[in-house]
């Protein structure tokens, strides 16, 4: 019995040690994070009264403070017109609310917002007064975008403000602008996962049929692009790395390279479980996808794209894939292989 004690009491004093280094460890990354919250606050809110101010809101200076307990930020009016320290929700309209919001995270996002390409925004004048949406234009023209900051960022803006439409046309031939108007309905819906693919199919297939080559192409590349996949990731075909981070790539192209590739070392190697009218059925199929589909969309080159051979080519990338299948049994629906080297 008490030997059983002591082991008790060893293991609860273990226990003891090991809460007493949690509950330090624990208050000790609370008060990091409280620091540099503070610190970070700190440097953000003069950026932050500056790109407010820069909206050319006179009379208006924002202040913004966070609690020690929450992680909620607190905005409010260090000056109003003479008047210090108020609260905006009551006295300031909503396109002044909206530019507090875009004025922090444009400070945010320029201290600390890491190494990013491109800032995407995404209808932020909606709200705003007639003109401070030019302001907002020109902070971000200096402050943020190339080359007025040469190390700054792309900045796209996504917007139906027609004031801004007008600024954007009047300067788009300035070789530093770029305005693109998006007019139009959406040729393919976003479907729910099952079943999505064929829905892609079937619709291509009836737009090519009624001879509608231009809006088909794109149900094209989307059908292309999920076979193949499907292929690489029931088959276990290793694809380059770089596929995934490289934007110049093209991914259909990419995916064909390394089925491809794989067919061929397992050719080499004699462990190829496909049978020689498979082996001639891909070359036939890819030759067909890449001549009639994959060269003319890699160069930009769409005008070219008739009906008749995107019907063809869709049907190449049915016959390609199963290439890869095989009947179980006689009479047996066509499964995939397991591998290239493997029927199950």
């Amino acid at each position: 019995m008490r030997a059983s004690f002591d082991a008790e009491k060893k293991h609860a004093d273990n226990v003891a040690r090991v809460k007493t280094f949690l509950d330090k460890a624990s208050s000790d990354f609370a008060a990091a994070e409280t620091a540099i919250s503070k610190a970070r606050l700190s440097a953000v809110e003069p950026v932050f009264k500056a790109n407010f101010g820069e909206m050319s809101f006179l009379g208006v200076t924002p202040a913004v403070s966070k609690r020690a307990s929450s992680e909620d930020l607190q905005i409010r009016l260090a000056d109003f017109y003479g008047l210090t320290d108020l609260s905006p929700q009551a006295l300031l309209s909503e396109s002044y609310r909206n530019a507090f919001a875009i004025a922090l995270y444009l400070a945010a996002a320029s201290l600390y917002g890491g190494t990013p390409k491109f800032l995407v925004l995404d209808d932020v004048t909606s709200s705003f007064d007639a003109g401070h949406q030019l302001f907002l234009v020109e902070l971000l023209r200096k402050s943020f975008a190339r080359p007025g900051n040469p190390n700054g960022l792309q900045v796209i803006i996504l917007s139906h403000d027609t004031m801004l439409e007008k600024l954007f046309n009047k300067h788009s031939t300035s070789g530093i602008w770029w305005h693109q108007r998006l007019e139009g309905m959406p040729q393919f819906a976003v479907l729910p996962q099952t079943g999505a693919v064929n829905k892609v199919r079937d619709h291509t297939i009836s737009m090519l049929q009624a001879g509608q080559a231009d809006f088909a192409k794109e149900g094209v590349r989307q059908y292309l692009e999920y076979r193949l996949s499907e292929l690489i990731s029931k088959l276990r075909i290793p694809v380059p790395v770089d596929v995934a981070f490289n934007d110049n790539r093209q991914l259909a192209s990419e995916f064909l390279n390394a089925i491809d590739a794989a067919v061929k070392l397992h050719k080499a190697a004699n462990s190829l479980v496909l049978d020689p009218i498979q082996q001639t059925g891909l070359n036939t199929n890819m030759a067909t996808i890449v001549g009639n589909f994959l060269s003319h969309w890699g160069t930009g080159q769409t005008l070219s794209f008739t009906a008749p051979a995107l019907l063809g080519v869709m049907n190449a990338i049915d016959q390609y894939c199963d290439c890869f299948k095989f009947e179980p049994t006689p009479g047996a629906a066509k499964a995939f292989y397991k591998t290239l080297q493997d029927r199950l």
